[in-house]
């Protein structure tokens, strides 16, 4: 979309600038400088996201729900367009406008356990502030998205009479011994809370003081399970590497993992259940299985729903969380 189609969209000053902005894998986004005003323009996916509108319609009624609650933090307001859409279209693509937040994401490596801890309160707090939100006026943006039954089903499907490698053989043997992790998880009886999804540390923004400013990333933002958002916290958070990095982790940080535990339940306050809060670890062990399950699909795919900048990353990742559970297990499940 170029500057003159944007102005055409919405009622904004003229733009001085476009320039790409962030890593995001699902979108492209940009920053868009005005006369007197920065904004962040996104051009969605709209093979992930099949109702683009809606999706977004979500962020813009959380975060009409969250003002006047007692949260230290925010969501990035949607802008409408001069239809009063939440997304606009330029022939085939799909563009949609937030007010730019400045600040900085933090890095998951190089947290302190301090900055854990934050970020833990803040998705549980999330929780939290949203349980009042009926969970029927949420749109669904993807069907099944922690659904075991859909994601075993999608990865046979995609796995379905391969020439394999070793190292594509050698995950699925795994897969197929630790499938009892979803047949556990398919046996719990769990409330439905509105949850995020897609709780990790760069989807949240903090100041200069490292104060924890907004909450990012709300397309995936949904009824779901607690442990969706414990399980990404402790799979993206707690063996303190990049998803696509080659070396595996020794060992887990236990007092990363408490603080990022019970920084996860302060934010959660009187909300959870008691077997909410007793599943949780099994719950993450799900959740880091479901990833491997997910990126050794999209890899059979063709590499569909994730973007990579190496062609065999998928593959590096699925391989990485595998090691990550296995290390997960036998420190945390006693199953």
């Amino acid at each position: 979309m170029n500057s003159e189609k944007i102005r055409e969209c919405y009622d904004i000053s003229p733009i001085k600038e476009v320039q790409s902005f962030g890593e995001g894998l699902i979108h492209k986004t940009y920053k868009v400088r005005t006369d007197d005003s920065i904004y962040i323009l996104q051009q969605c996916n709209a093979h992930v996201f099949k109702d683009l509108e809606a999706t977004t319609r979500n962020i813009f009624d959380i975060g009409n729900h969250l003002t006047g609650k007692n949260c230290t933090w925010t969501v990035p307001p949607v802008i409408l367009n001069n239809m009063g859409c939440c997304v606009s279209r330029d022939e085939d693509q799909y563009f949609r406008m937030l007010e730019f937040m400045p600040g900085k994401v933090l890095d998951s490596p190089s947290l302190s356990l301090e900055q854990a801890f934050q970020v833990a309160q803040a998705f549980g707090e999330f929780i939290f502030q949203l349980q009042d939100l009926p969970t029927s006026e949420i749109f669904v943006s993807i069907p099944a998205f922690h659904d075991p039954h859909r994601r075993w089903q999608d990865f046979q499907h995609a796995v379905s009479n391969p020439v394999l490698d070793d190292v594509e053989a050698s995950l699925l043997d795994d897969i197929y011994a630790l499938e009892w992790i979803k047949d556990k998880v398919i046996s719990i009886d769990l409330p439905i809370r509105i949850v995020h999804n897609d709780a990790k540390s760069d989807n949240i923004l903090v100041n200069s003081e490292g104060r924890v400013e907004a909450i990012l990333d709300l397309d995936t933002v949904m009824p779901g399970y607690i442990f969706h958002d414990y399980g990404d916290l402790m799979r993206s958070m707690v063996f303190r590497r990049k998803e696509n990095e080659s070396e595996r982790s020794e060992s887990i940080d236990a007092r990363l993992y408490d603080h990022i535990r019970n920084g996860f339940l302060t934010g959660l306050a009187d909300l959870p259940l008691e077997v909410e809060v007793r599943t949780l670890d099994l719950g993450a062990a799900y959740l880091m299985y479901e990833q491997c399950l997910r990126f050794l699909t999209d890899y059979f795919q063709g590499n569909i729903y994730y973007r990579i900048t190496f062609p065999r990353e998928n593959l590096v990742k699925a391989r990485l969380q595998m090691e990550d559970l296995k290390l997960w297990i036998k420190t945390y499940l006693t199953y």
